[in-house]
């Protein structure tokens, strides 16, 4: 499972539109899978939380303890379709904006290398890197 199909439980809870404590009763009775950061935060699937939500209807997606049947009900609650395509829409855009971040690196990468390699030829005293190596410091007469 990858960072990019899992939500913490404050982001489960945002998507379900619950409360991150919901989030943590269905983790902790095992309605829903989860697994562990390295910093030991819960990590819920996308799949599994709106598996959960589908099979088991508006009902559960409020904590009835002390909640009224209008509180319950609620109509400002996401549903788990709209939650669906909400988090599969965020991932979209989550990964273009990691390929567009990656293609920079790539840029800045061979543009490092680039500029190593036209040090190495002033400092190894040969002149054809002279001229790009005084371009790049903006000293060209």
């Amino acid at each position: 499972m990858t960072a990019s199909e899992t939500l913490s439980v404050s982001q489960a809870a945002k998507q379900a539109g619950v409360s991150p404590s919901s989030i943590r009763r269905w983790i902790d009775s095992g309605a829903i899978k989860h697994s562990t950061s390295r910093e030991g935060w819960r990590l819920v699937a996308i799949q599994d939380l709106m598996a959960y939500l589908a099979q088991n209807g508006p009902e559960t997606h409020r904590s009835v303890r002390g909640a009224s049947a209008r509180e319950v009900s609620s109509p400002s609650m996401v549903p788990p379709s709209d939650a669906l395509k909400i988090a599969l829409d965020a991932l979209d855009r989550e990964r273009k904006i990691n390929d567009e971040l990656r293609l920079q690196i790539r840029s800045l990468e061979q543009e490092r290398t680039q500029h190593i390699a036209e040090m190495r030829a002033l400092l190894t005293g040969k002149n054809e890197g002279l001229l790009s190596v005084k371009k790049w410091f903006g000293k060209t007469s």
